[in-house]
């Protein structure tokens, strides 16, 4: 078959393999979006979830076409080691991997991940991706050296036999045909056989083989439809190959001389025409054979001309095998898949990791001036909060829970103003000389989809003059951690011992919390609250003094579901004015 007459038979299967599939494609491409408009157009919005599961119905399927395919070429690949079907795996890698970029950011850092350095550079890694996937799929598939494409599966060994015959009969048989070769008995047959196996493959001609002693068995190419959306013809073909070889075309060759030729049925039907099916098998036998004991005398390029169906014709010489060169292309297109894909995976998640989302807004700093205040000072506070210029993070608002013992006792919460990119600032009211000061800085941000979120720095303790602690009656407070009602109220307790009498013990608390309902955090319905700070003197005896706070001022009233954090203080002073404090402990409380 000279090449005129193989271009000839290449064009002739061109429209039904190549054409009439991407013009159905176009069709179907061309319908969902007549239909998506023009039901936009007469039913407005209410048409909308039909366009969408119409279009996510068919990037479904078309997803689930190319990942098929990446695995049928991959199959294919391992067989035969040609480099066109490994150019086309590594494409369908890089065209499909990619797309989990955008998902594996949103997953671990959320929209604002897509955002960041690492983000971008995700997302220009996935687009050169796309851009080297298409390319090596493409190369792989047309190169004619490879004879990788769906026109060179189709036409096997057995279809380009079968266009040789002019007789016709009823049609397929299920016997096996038997010939016998006495070339075959000659030493160089089965010493050439595996590396003929291996060659033939890379050249896309042979599928695989299987030696034993007495002989070895040949299975040519085989089409597994998936270029051309036979999808269930190619599910079949994957698990005959892993499974049930024998229903494919194989051909048996007995190092005592005798061949065994045994044409699979869905080889036949491409044929189109009824041949003779004993002249089928006698040419697919012969074709195997010939080829054989050419490669076996040292004629590579008369072994490939020989399958391809050019025996004793007119031809130019055929490439031998694959060349070094488009090896090394094959070789180098892997290296550049895995850097692409270990880039591109590494870029996402560091994205995701070290997202503003993810990170959420921070109190990287808070200071007060003058550093230490005297008595009847003002005292100016600011905070260094950063993230809330990130995508995806909402308004933040920055406020100062103000806990206040001794000689002034006036505690409460005070919003703080922005005052730069990043620094919000209050002025502090003057504090009386003894007086022990404990901050909380608190921000509260709202997340896209995930409702308010809140982050806290402190607490940080100022005195302001002299405070008069550690005095000889050894005042000191035992905490114990407050009993949470949430339909009654939160007990706070705690021990004070002193060897003087007790003059005052109080508690100061204060909380954040976030309710919502079935929907999740910030569904409908969704709240978020707190920063009252409540002061409170505690009563008891023998020790123990203690205080009831309803719950509803700590958790979000009428909510199924909350989270809250609720800060406590307690202070004590006796008749000595020795005075002692507890640092500002926190409990979390769930719904």
């Amino acid at each position: 078959m000279n090449r005129p007459i193989e271009d000839t038979g290449r064009r002739a299967y061109l429209v039904n393999l190549e054409w009439k599939p991407f013009a159905i494609l176009v069709a179907i491409c061309s319908a969902f979006v007549f239909v998506t408009i023009a039901s936009l157009l007469v039913l407005g919005l209410a048409a909308l979830p039909v366009a969408v599961v119409l279009v996510d119905s068919f990037a479904l399927f078309f997803l689930v076409w190319i990942g098929i395919y990446g695995i049928a070429e991959w199959v294919l690949w391992r067989r035969t080691r040609n480099p066109g079907h490994r150019l086309q795996y590594l494409g369908v890698a890089l065209i499909l991997l990619p797309l989990s970029y955008t998902y594996i950011m949103l997953l671990l850092g959320g929209f604002s991940a897509t955002l960041t350095s690492f983000g971008l550079i995700a997302v220009a890694v996935a687009g050169l991706s796309w851009i080297a996937g298409l390319a090596f799929s493409l190369y792989g598939y047309y190169h004619r050296g490879y004879r990788a494409g769906d026109i060179d599966l189709y036409r096997n060994v057995v279809v380009r036999e079968g266009e040789r015959i002019e007789e016709l009969t009823d049609g397929y048989s299920t016997r096996t045909f038997s010939v016998r070769y006495d070339e075959l008995v000659k030493p160089p047959m089965r010493a050439a056989a595996k590396e003929y196996a291996l060659a033939m493959g890379r050249a896309g001609l042979i599928l695989s083989s299987v030696e034993d002693d007495e002989g070895v068995t040949f299975y040519p190419m085989t089409y597994t439809g998936v270029g051309g959306f036979h999808l269930w013809t190619a599910l079949k073909h994957l698990y005959w190959l892993s499974r049930k070889p024998g229903r494919l075309t194989w051909v048996r060759i007995a190092w005592e001389g005798s061949v065994k030729v045994h044409v699979s049925p869905y080889d036949y039907e491409r044929i189109s025409r009824p041949v003779a099916y004993h002249l089928l098998c006698a040419g697919v036998g012969d074709a195997l054979v010939s080829s054989l004991v050419a490669f076996a005398g040292g004629d590579a390029s008369g072994a490939i001309s020989r399958l391809l169906g050019q025996r004793g014709e007119a031809r130019r010489p055929s490439p031998s095998l694959v060349r070094p060169e488009t090896d090394r292309l094959a070789k180098f297109a892997a290296i550049l898949t895995a850097s692409l894909l270990v880039t591109g995976f590494g870029a996402s998640i560091a994205a995701g990791i070290l997202s503003p989302e993810r990170q959420g807004i921070q109190i990287t700093s808070v200071s007060w001036t003058p550093t230490n205040p005297a008595p009847g000072d003002r005292i100016d506070l600011y905070a260094t909060v950063t993230g809330s210029d990130a995508f995806g993070l909402g308004p933040v608002d920055v406020g100062v829970a103000i806990f206040a013992a001794f000689n002034d006792t006036l505690s409460g919460a005070l919003n703080m103003v922005q005052v730069g990119s990043n620094e919000y600032g209050v002025r502090l009211m003057p504090f009386h000389d003894g007086t022990a000061v404990t901050l909380l800085v608190t921000a509260r941000y709202f997340v896209s989809g995930a409702g308010a979120r809140f982050t806290w720095s402190g607490p940080y303790d100022i005195e302001i003059g002299t405070v008069h602690q550690g005095g000889a009656s050894g005042l000191s407070i035992g905490p114990q951690r407050p009993t949470v009602v949430p339909t009654a109220d939160v007990q706070f307790a705690a021990w004070v011992n002193t060897s003087a009498g007790i003059e005052s013990t109080m508690v100061m608390t204060t909380s954040t919390y976030t309710g919502w309902g079935d929907t999740g955090p910030g569904g409908s319905g969704s709240v978020s609250g707190g920063g009252q700070v409540i002061s409170l003197n505690l009563t008891g005896s023998n020790g123990l003094f203690s205080v009831g706070i309803p719950a509803s001022i700590f958790l979000p009233y009428g909510m199924p579901h909350y989270h809250a954090v609720i800060y406590y203080r307690f202070v004590a002073r006796d008749t000595t004015w020795n005075t002692a404090s507890t640092s500002l402990i926190s409990i979390e409380v769930n719904a």
